[in-house]
């Protein structure tokens, strides 16, 4: 039995959660009824890192909101990073966790982050209830897009982080590692798109790098994710509002150098359903596929973007 594959059921399990996943290439399937359903924020980074796709019901609590235990996270740090990143930390509140992950990416991509210029500016309107000793680290996090703020501009340093939080930590880590230790990628999302009058039409490319046949496991209905974000970043369209997916595995084959293929329109209105006909947008294409080969699918073969402008 594959000591790996055993160990990710098991953890799984003890979570205790709503979630969907392929066991010895059999479905297990756990639903809870007569609910509905969407995808975790964290999921993508999750997914990334243990290859699995955590659902959530909107009336109920998930356990990617859960505050993450010291021994859960040195169990996702060796699951994502390896075995020679070892944990040096003696809590797991969120400065200590971030400066954690910083001194980790010092050892991949050999930086020293105390060498590196800051611009003089505050980040976190709560900057000084961080330990001074680790503000230098968790102030370089934000500016290389490792670690972020909380939505009303504090870093919050005490608080514990959450198993969602420190999956997104580790999963832009490994896309580092990937990209520093020039990992082969087995996957590669691209897009494209046509602009007619009335709508933009998306389309999406999720293809095979390899000379082999490659298993990919899509964990519902919906197989892709597209968003519109505007200049200012605010968010005007999603594939997926609106739509019902059905909740099954659905597990393919994608031969060596064949590509799956989907496509998607939008009809220029904001969420509100105005009209927009002038500015610089971004489409942002998720592919929310999962992979039981050996490292799974990183976020970087999952995800592409594409710019436009309208001018009418």
């Amino acid at each position: 039995m594959n000591k790996r594959l055993f160990a990710l059921g098991v953890a799984l399990t003890l979570l205790g959660t709503t979630f969907i996943q392929p066991v010895f290439g059999q479905e297990v399937i756990q639903i809870r009824s007569k609910q509905v359903f969407k995808l975790h924020w964290a999921a993508k980074y999750v997914q990334a890192i243990e290859g699995k796709l955590y659902i959530q019901p909107l009336d109920g609590n998930h356990p990617l909101n859960e505050k993450i235990t010291l021994d859960r996270l040195k169990y996702l740090t060796e699951l994502a990073l390896g075995s020679d990143y070892s944990l040096t930390l003696k809590g797991v509140t969120r400065e200590e966790v971030v400066n954690q992950m910083v001194l980790f990416w010092s050892e991949i991509t050999g930086q020293d982050p105390a060498t590196i210029m800051q611009p003089t500016v505050i980040l976190y309107r709560d900057e000084g209830a961080i330990n001074p000793e680790l503000l230098w680290n968790i102030r370089h996090a934000n500016f290389i897009g490792l670690a972020k703020g909380r939505d009303n501009g504090n870093f919050s340093p005490s608080d514990t982080v959450t198993y969602g939080e420190a999956a997104a930590l580790l999963s832009r880590l490994k896309d580092i590692q990937r990209q520093h230790e020039k990992i082969e990628l087995n996957f590669e999302t691209t897009g494209s798109y046509e602009k007619m009058t009335d709508k933009i039409v998306f389309q999406i490319q999720f293809k095979n790098l390899t000379n082999e046949t490659l298993p990919v496991i899509f964990g519902s209905g919906q197989q892709f994710e597209v968003t519109v974000l505007d200049e200012t970043g605010e968010e005007v369209y999603r594939f997926s509002d609106g739509r019902a997916f059905t909740m099954a595995i659905i597990e393919k084959e994608l031969g060596p150098h064949e590509s799956f293929t989907w496509q998607d329109s939008w009809d220029y209105q904001d969420k509100a359903g105005a009209k927009l006909t002038k500015g610089t947008y971004t489409a942002v294409i998720q592919v929310l596929a999962s992979s039981s080969i050996e490292g799974g699918i990183s976020a970087e073969e999952l995800r592409t973007e594409l710019t436009f402008t309208l001018n009418q």
